[in-house]
């Protein structure tokens, strides 16, 4: 998981929690699809503080930004919606809470 979160946003961290198993179809994820998908979502640790970009390494993104809550981009609904980080806020602001499934 560490790689891919590396590949995905440029940053080294390690998975410390998983908060939720989702169904999306359960969940306002849009467009719909027809078939099930499992989501798991992760709180986890920054291992580093700047972002490793570089083209040549690394093709799948060209720039990261931290957002607070209230002022997110447009999101990609049917991979992440408010919800999602809502709940990713409530656990690591209450780390006993259990795993959440559906």
């Amino acid at each position: 998981m560490s790689r891919e979160i590396l590949e995905e946003s440029g940053y080294k961290a390690s998975a410390t929690k998983l908060v939720t198993i989702r169904d999306i179809l359960k969940h306002p994820y849009h467009p719909k699809t027809p078939s099930h998908i499992i989501k798991l979502l992760f709180l986890c640790e920054l291992k580093s503080e700047m972002p490793m970009i570089s083209q040549e390494h690394n093709n799948e993104i060209s720039d990261v930004d931290y957002f607070s809550p209230n002022q997110l981009p447009s999101l990609s609904e049917g991979r992440t919606i408010k919800a999602d980080i809502n709940l990713l806020l409530h656990h690591r602001n209450i780390p006993s809470l259990p795993t959440e499934y559906d």
